[in-house]
């Protein structure tokens, strides 16, 4: 009886170009599906559960806890508090029935904190201008606006994120 070792060899099925480019655009329709699934269900409620709007460079996060002061967290695109030394923020409260009302603004720990006499009325805004500080090469103003009663929004903030 003879013995004979047989070599055997994997046959290898090549994909077609079309049925390459059909797997690559599915995967690539799932990952994004996935960000912009993440994206949204951030967008509901930001790192501290405050009401989120984007503009410019920056997403802003407002909590009104206190109704005499409104706390607004700078974070970047990626989600994380920036540094907010040397920065500097405008803040108004508008209402369709007279001038628009400054608030004195400052930085207290990782937000800015702005005082108000009173509690927004339902339509009236606050108005925010976040200025970055000169040191951050190439950022530039960004703008937040908040309509009461605070509500959280689920749009804006996609566009942001995929810088």
């Amino acid at each position: 009886m003879i013995k004979t070792k047989a070599k055997i060899t994997k046959v290898r099925k090549r994909t077609s170009l079309p049925q390459a480019i059909f797997q690559i655009t599915a995967l690539s329709s799932v990952l994004v599906a996935c960000q912009v699934k993440a994206v949204f269900a951030a967008d509901e409620h930001g790192p501290r559960a405050g009401y989120i709007r984007s503009g410019g460079d920056y997403i802003a996060e407002l909590m009104a806890g206190n109704p005499k002061e409104l706390q607004l967290y700078l974070l970047n695109p990626q989600w994380l508090d920036i540094e907010l030394t040397d920065s500097k923020l405008k803040a108004q409260l508008v209402s369709g029935k007279s001038k628009p009302v400054k608030l004195d603004c400052a930085i207290k720990g990782r937000s800015f904190n702005c005082g108000l006499e009173k509690e927004p009325a339902a339509g009236e805004q606050v108005e925010f201008e976040f200025i970055p500080s000169p040191k951050v090469k190439g950022a530039n103003s960004s703008k937040f606006v908040y309509q009461w009663p605070l509500k959280h929004q689920t749009t804006g903030v996609a566009e942001n994120i995929q810088k």
